[in-house]
């Protein structure tokens, strides 16, 4: 079968499944990503400016989620190690979701 996944990054909100409303954008200066493309590993630079509680997944270009982790964010800049070891080439999204904005980068695994 054959899968179709259609991304509108805009600043409208959405529903989540808890019922919470958030935000999506592409705030550059909120997330970086690098090395992008990435071989073995990638990391994430994540601004904010509170203490907040972060959830990072990894999805694929069919729309499955490949990893999920959950983090503590301090005010400020904070970086997070993404092991690619296990992750087959290709293209993924990075999304960042704080309860509040939910943050999406590409990203290139090339191996």
């Amino acid at each position: 079968s054959c899968y179709t996944l259609s991304a509108n990054i805009s600043s409208s909100s959405y529903k989540t499944d808890a019922g919470n409303e958030v935000g999506v954008s592409d705030l550059s200066s909120a997330l970086t990503l690098f090395p992008n493309p990435a071989k073995e590993q990638a990391t994430i630079a994540y601004n904010t400016d509170k203490d907040c509680n972060i959830t990072v997944s990894m999805i694929d270009i069919t729309g499955r989620t490949i990893n999920t982790a959950n983090y503590t964010a301090s005010k400020g800049m904070n970086n997070y190690n993404l092991d690619l070891n296990d992750i087959s080439k290709g293209l993924y999204i990075i999304e960042v979701n704080n309860g509040i904005e939910v943050i999406v980068k590409k990203l290139l695994v090339d191996k």
